[in-house]
């Protein structure tokens, strides 16, 4: 398992990524990471990412280790294929 601050590193990456590519329009961001850590992490980069792309309106979904199970094994997702 990785550790958070892997985690964060990560999220902070894909953020800065995506503060050059968007353009108004929304965003929306699915995860499982519901443990406290992990979502702390992906919190600060939705409020980093919403602060520098006031024009983009931002949806993060957490959704539960379990719940998120449910949808995985035929390949479906809570968002779609």
């Amino acid at each position: 398992m990785r550790s958070w601050k892997t985690i964060v590193a990560t999220a902070v990456g894909a953020a800065m990524l995506l503060t050059g590519a968007a353009k108004a329009g929304d965003l929306v961001i699915n995860s499982d990471s519901s443990d406290p850590a992990p979502k702390k992490a992906w919190e600060s980069v939705v409020d980093q990412f919403k602060k520098a792309n006031p024009d983009i309106n931002v949806k993060f979904n957490v959704y539960d280790h379990e719940s998120y199970t449910l949808f995985t094994p035929r390949g479906e997702t809570p968002w779609g294929r």
